[in-house]
């Protein structure tokens, strides 16, 4: 079974992001063994907002796997559509028996973590606050790993 890790800046504060994460959470682990990993938000407050990021970046560092597949959200990354993530993960399954996925704090990815990511991933033009990012990011998850699967989710 494919492995793959959400590494997130931040605890989640709104219950109703809660609720999503956990209803995606359990979708995807259908069919993957998913682990939530969050490190701990900068005290932006004191300090400038770049020197947050960097601190984030390093705690984000410390958690990727070198063996694994990562893939950092980003704005200026890749789109692809739930199609081509499903083909992606299959593809990447096939090298890796991981991947991970990085969302950046509220100040966005420190650039050695997008620099060391092996890809670069867009889910819209927009951007999000990372918690909804995390809901986003689970049901597309979800939805590709069920287009893999041949279930009648996607339609």
């Amino acid at each position: 079974m494919l492995n793959i890790d959400i590494i997130t800046v931040g605890k989640i504060k709104s219950p109703w992001v809660k609720e999503g994460i956990k209803y995606y959470g359990q979708l995807v682990g259908k069919y993957a063994d998913l682990t939530l990993i969050r490190v701990k938000e900068a005290d932006n407050a004191r300090m400038k907002p770049e020197k947050g990021m960097l601190i984030e970046g390093e705690s984000i560092l410390d958690q990727l796997n070198d063996d694994a597949y990562s893939i950092a959200l980003d704005v200026r990354g890749d789109p692809l559509s739930s199609e081509q993530l499903s083909r992606l993960l299959e593809d990447k399954k096939r090298n890796y028996s991981r991947i991970q996925f990085v969302i950046g704090g509220a100040y966005g990815l420190a650039p050695v973590v997008k620099a060391g990511a092996k890809m670069l991933l867009s889910l819209s033009k927009m951007t999000f606050p990372h918690e909804l990012t995390e809901v986003i990011l689970l049901e597309q998850l979800y939805r590709a790993l069920s287009i893999s699967a041949g279930s009648k989710y996607h339609k």
